[in-house]
Protein backbone atom coordinates (compact mmCIF):
# COMPACT_ATOMS: atom_id res chain seq x y z
CA UNK A 1 0.00 0.00 0.00
CA UNK A 2 1.61 3.45 -1.08
CA UNK A 3 -0.17 6.74 0.35
CA UNK A 4 0.38 9.89 -1.53
CA UNK A 5 -0.78 13.00 -0.74
CA UNK A 6 -0.17 16.54 -2.72
CA UNK A 7 -1.43 20.00 -2.31
CA UNK A 8 -0.06 20.61 -5.60
CA UNK A 9 -2.94 19.90 -7.83
CA UNK A 10 -0.44 19.57 -10.99
CA UNK A 11 1.64 16.66 -8.92
CA UNK A 12 -1.54 14.66 -8.52
CA UNK A 13 -3.12 14.81 -12.32
CA UNK A 14 0.73 13.68 -13.08
CA UNK A 15 1.09 10.76 -10.89
CA UNK A 16 -2.73 10.06 -12.49
CA UNK A 17 -1.76 10.50 -15.92
CA UNK A 18 -2.90 7.10 -16.75
CA UNK A 19 -6.45 7.82 -16.24
CA UNK A 20 -9.20 9.66 -19.21
CA UNK A 21 -7.74 13.09 -19.70
CA UNK A 22 -9.59 15.07 -17.31
CA UNK A 23 -8.88 18.93 -16.67
CA UNK A 24 -8.08 18.61 -13.46
CA UNK A 25 -8.25 15.01 -11.57
CA UNK A 26 -8.34 15.13 -7.52
CA UNK A 27 -7.40 11.64 -7.03
CA UNK A 28 -6.44 8.09 -8.10
CA UNK A 29 -5.93 4.58 -6.90
CA UNK A 30 -4.04 2.39 -9.11
CA UNK A 31 -4.03 -1.40 -8.45
CA UNK A 32 -1.24 -3.99 -9.39
CA UNK A 33 -1.77 -7.83 -9.45
CA UNK A 34 1.21 -9.61 -8.36
CA UNK A 35 1.50 -13.51 -9.48
CA UNK A 36 0.19 -15.04 -6.16
CA UNK A 37 -3.11 -12.75 -6.90
CA UNK A 38 -1.88 -10.70 -4.22
CA UNK A 39 -2.96 -6.81 -4.70
CA UNK A 40 -0.90 -4.20 -4.26
CA UNK A 41 -2.64 -0.47 -4.35
CA UNK A 42 -1.39 2.92 -4.69
CA UNK A 43 -3.32 5.91 -3.51
CA UNK A 44 -2.69 9.51 -5.08
CA UNK A 45 -4.86 12.06 -3.68
CA UNK A 46 -4.74 15.82 -3.65
CA UNK A 47 -5.26 17.86 0.26
CA UNK A 48 -5.92 21.17 0.66
CA UNK A 49 -3.28 21.34 3.39
CA UNK A 50 -0.59 18.55 4.05
CA UNK A 51 -1.23 17.41 6.78
CA UNK A 52 1.50 16.24 9.52
CA UNK A 53 3.95 13.43 9.13
CA UNK A 54 2.51 11.57 11.78
CA UNK A 55 -1.16 12.13 10.40
CA UNK A 56 0.09 10.56 6.99
CA UNK A 57 1.59 7.92 8.53
CA UNK A 58 -1.81 7.16 10.71
CA UNK A 59 -3.97 7.29 7.43
CA UNK A 60 -1.48 4.89 5.47
CA UNK A 61 -1.21 2.64 8.42
CA UNK A 62 -4.92 2.29 8.25
CA UNK A 63 -5.48 2.21 5.08
CA UNK A 64 -3.28 -0.81 4.79
CA UNK A 65 -5.28 -2.39 7.30
CA UNK A 66 -8.50 -2.24 4.84
CA UNK A 67 -6.17 -3.61 1.99
CA UNK A 68 -5.32 -6.35 3.82
CA UNK A 69 -8.55 -7.26 5.35
CA UNK A 70 -9.96 -7.23 1.73
CA UNK A 71 -7.22 -10.02 0.77
CA UNK A 72 -7.34 -11.77 3.92
CA UNK A 73 -7.61 -15.29 1.64
CA UNK A 74 -4.42 -14.29 0.05
CA UNK A 75 -2.49 -12.98 2.89
CA UNK A 76 -1.65 -12.22 6.31
CA UNK A 77 -2.29 -8.90 7.58
CA UNK A 78 1.07 -7.32 6.46
CA UNK A 79 0.70 -3.80 8.30
CA UNK A 80 2.49 -4.16 11.36
CA UNK A 81 5.63 -6.05 9.75
CA UNK A 82 9.16 -4.99 11.15
CA UNK A 83 7.78 -2.70 13.33
CA UNK A 84 4.81 -4.17 15.45
CA UNK A 85 2.26 -0.73 14.56
CA UNK A 86 4.82 1.52 16.03
CA UNK A 87 4.81 5.10 14.40
CA UNK A 88 8.62 5.46 12.96
CA UNK A 89 7.95 9.36 12.03
CA UNK A 90 7.78 11.73 15.11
Amino acid sequence: MILTLSSDLGTVTDACSWLAPAPSVAGCAKFTTLESGVKLVTVVRYVDVLPSERSHEIEAHELCHVVAQLQKSLLDDPCHNGNHGVLTRW
